[in-house]
């Protein structure tokens, strides 16, 4: 069970873009300890980071590895996600692309699946928060069915509507209501 959390867990940092490569996990390439400059690490798990170090954490540019094949392309502050980047996930077939803030998605964001945009708008600390539009597409083809154009609060549809291809009003959402 302890397993499968852990598990879980891990999943759940990865989906929210949350990584960090804590001071402590020491730093090293080529048996020479890293604190400032360019370098790689891998952790004991199998991923891997390589990239700008500052104090011995990823900072600047870098480009981080999950053993799954997920990688994340970008900026890093004090060993966070924060800035420009991509975040592609080619088990999910996912492409996450914009702004970080302290490992998290924040400010404009770009997301695709299977090649085919599903959402552009805003995120706050890891939500969709602000204004946005979400595309919802057939499984199978990605076609595209219906979009909801409007604001985002903490993660849902707060003001704007849902509409067909043809333009009819299919729901309306005020404050998050129905």
């Amino acid at each position: 069970m302890k397993h499968f959390i852990n598990k879980l867990f891990d999943r759940i940092l990865k989906w929210i873009g949350y990584i960090v490569l804590k001071k402590d996990d020491k730093v090293w390439e080529n048996q020479k300890k890293i604190e400032n400059g360019h370098g790689a690490y891998t952790r004991p798990n199998g991923d891997k980071y390589v990239g700008e170090f500052m104090d011995g954490l990823s900072h600047g540019q870098g480009t981080y590895t999950w053993k799954d094949g997920q990688k994340y392309v970008g900026e890093w502050k004090y060993g966070m996600l924060n800035g420009q980047g991509i975040l592609k996930s080619p088990e999910y077939s996912l492409i996450w692309e914009g702004q970080w803030k302290n490992g998290k998605k924040h400010g404009k964001i770009t997301i695709t699946y299977l090649n085919k945009l599903v959402f552009e708008g805003e995120f706050k600390k890891g939500k969709r928060h602000g204004q946005g539009i979400l595309y919802y597409r057939e499984r199978s083809s990605g076609k595209l069915l219906r979009k909801y154009e409007g604001s985002f609060y903490d993660d849902k549809e707060w003001y704007g509507t849902w509409k067909d291809m043809e333009g009819e009003i299919l729901e309306t959402f005020v404050h998050g209501q129905e």
